[in-house]
């Protein structure tokens, strides 16, 4: 006897909480797992990147099992997570992963669709959502740290595979979004206005920090995300020929960077935080 389940993107998911998805299991407590045949989809992008240990192989096994959890969020969109009803676009995702997924997969024309994407949901001011496709969950304008991940995956596409054809495709999105982040700290007065204010720049700060119990401030993390976007706005324009943005955006590189310095840096301890 064959039975064979037909299941829907959010059938037998089963969530952190314990909750989400009993349902969806019921009824299966008699299957074993010698019975069960997996069926791996996703979407059709191919597998370029491999990593092999001899002396650690743990090490493969680690990787292995990070690509193919990046893999599996491979639906379209880069989503959070495959394994829940959550499964968004979060742009703080596939900002972090960037780089893993470009040198793991054939991430060209999915890169592209999602630019696209975010074309699509950035509004008139240059702002644009923590989740793209924007719907269910998120913000709008986004996170910091989080919007900072359509410059991250440019200069991923840059830095990876020498391509800097999405920048210029979208070189007039790239300074309307980060025009909208420096109006953003403007209209709280300026960057030293909302250090010193202990004003909140952000929602989400460090997502995983190392340590729960000293986790950096909000603002701290969104300072430096803008920094690195800033910074790598600067590499994307100069490798385009864009040198007008591309001094504008070393100029605010500098600039910022010397007021996280003079804040953030401890002389002491010669450590930032």
């Amino acid at each position: 006897l064959c039975i064979t389940l037909v299941l829907t993107y959010e059938n037998l998911n089963n969530d952190d909480d314990g909750d989400d998805g009993d349902e969806d299991a019921q009824g299966l407590e008699m299957i074993t797992l010698p019975e069960i045949e997996l069926v791996h989809f996703r979407s059709n992008v191919d597998r370029i990147g491999h990593f092999s240990s001899k002396s650690v192989p743990l090490l493969s096994s680690f990787f292995e099992m990070a690509a193919g959890t990046l893999g599996s969020n491979l639906m379209s969109v880069l989503t959070d997570c495959p394994q829940r009803s959550e499964r968004l676009g979060w742009m703080g995702d596939a900002g972090s992963s960037a780089d893993m997924a470009a040198l793991s997969y054939q991430m060209e024309a999915f890169h592209g669709a999602y630019f696209d994407r975010i074309r699509d949901e950035m509004m008139p001011n240059g702002t644009i959502p923590d989740v793209v496709p924007f719907y269910k969950s998120g913000r709008l304008p986004a996170d910091p740290s989080w919007s900072s991940a359509f410059i991250f995956m440019l200069s991923s596409r840059y830095r990876m595979g020498g391509d800097i054809t999405p920048y210029i495709r979208h070189r007039e999105m790239v300074k309307r979004y980060m025009e909208s982040v420096y109006i953003s700290v403007e209209q709280q007065g300026g960057l030293e206005a909302v250090i010193e204010n202990n004003l909140s720049w952000g929602y989400y700060g460090d997502w995983l920090p190392a340590n729960t119990t000293e986790a950096p401030p909000v603002t701290y993390v969104s300072i430096f995300n803008w920094i690195v976007s800033l910074y790598q706005a600067t590499e994307l324009a100069l490798g385009a020929g864009d040198t007008k943005n591309g001094q504008v955006y070393a100029e605010n590189a500098t600039d910022v960077s010397r007021t996280f310095v003079k804040y953030y840096f401890n002389q002491e301890k010669a450590i930032f935080g």
